[in-house]
């Protein structure tokens, strides 16, 4: 019910996936009635509270979350270079679209000043 994809385990752990973000295991015995860890549940309330995760948050226009997905702006300029070249090159067109959507400058010039051949 926390809205992100996840499985629990009755030995207390809990299995949070973001795709294409992260993974994370959390793990605390205490189990509530149900079986899952009473405080990997809190864990992942909390972190789909600050976080938007979910691919319809951004839709709703909630400010107060932080969408990591969106965080490339803090790539350096050759990172991102390098990133749209590999990602041009395998046809990515996801990891284009995140960097068309953050407003990377597509014309930039590269380290010998010349153009990226995307």
């Amino acid at each position: 019910s926390s809205g992100i994809n996840a499985e629990s385990g009755v030995a207390g752990s809990i299995f949070i996936v973001v795709p294409g973000v992260m993974g994370i295991c959390v793990w605390s015995p205490p189990l509530h009635e149900l079986g899952n860890s009473y405080r990997g549940i809190l864990f992942a309330k909390k972190l789909i509270e600050k976080f938007a995760f979910h691919q319809f948050d951004t839709v709703q226009g909630d400010v107060k979350k932080i969408d990591p997905r969106l965080q490339i702006r803090q790539e350096t300029k050759e990172m991102q270079i390098n990133n749209m070249l590999s990602a041009s090159s395998n046809n990515d067109l996801v990891l284009l679209t995140r960097y068309i959507e953050s407003g990377v400058d597509f014309n930039m010039l590269d380290c010998d000043s010349a153009l990226i051949p995307l």
